[in-house]
């Protein structure tokens, strides 16, 4: 059984449009923190070490994001150093979310304490 290209999930799944990005900046001393970027922009701080390029591609319910993003903070919890990602919304998700003007995520300086993931929407 044959199935049409709109009924093919992949593309919600899978593919990462380029309309909004958003850059994720973790360093252990403080929280983590991600702000909304322009279409883009390559945005760099000073003394950045870009550990892992840690690209999550975002086709699901927005109550599903604090998951993501908190495998991106233990992933940071792991190194000493600054690690920076980015997180791409995909055009459907865009659609429920593309109003966001920033995110933030709590977190603990010990990675045993990881209790508390918060995500801040301006819808």
């Amino acid at each position: 059984m044959n199935r049409s290209v709109s009924e093919e999930p992949s593309d919600r799944l899978f593919i990462a449009f380029r309309l909004k990005k958003i850059e994720l900046r973790y360093n252990p001393v403080y929280n983590l923190k991600i702000h909304k970027m322009q279409e883009h922009v390559s945005h760099v701080a000073d003394g950045v070490d870009v550990i892992r390029d840690a690209t999550v591609q975002l086709g699901k319910e927005t109550d599903e994001i604090g998951k993501d993003i908190k495998n991106l903070s233990d992933i940071a919890q792991r190194n000493e150093d600054t690690v920076k990602g980015t997180i791409f919304f995909s055009d459907e998700v865009l659609g429920t979310v593309n109003s966001v003007t920033e995110m933030s995520t709590e977190v603990s300086s010990s990675a045993n304490d990881m209790a508390g993931v918060v995500s801040h929407f301006r819808m």
